[in-house]
């Protein structure tokens, strides 16, 4: 597991094979945060090694998303 700080921003990253376990990322934004150019670059390379991505804006959304 890897942890960064960047003004005020934390970015956790596991290294998990996407192959031999249900893996699911999750972006946490504000109701009005958007993805940066990067960010969409990332989530298509997640998906693209299928594994779910997914933007949540809430708790409520995250769980949802989690069941």
């Amino acid at each position: 597991i890897q942890v960064r700080q960047r003004a005020d921003q934390y970015s956790f990253s596991i290294a998990l094979d996407c192959r031999t376990t249900r893996v699911t990322y999750l972006e946490l934004k504000s109701t009005k945060g958007k993805q940066t150019p990067r960010q969409i670059e990332f989530a298509d390379r997640v998906r693209s090694l299928n594994c779910r991505y997914e933007v949540v804006r809430s708790l409520e959304e995250m769980l949802e998303v989690l069941k």
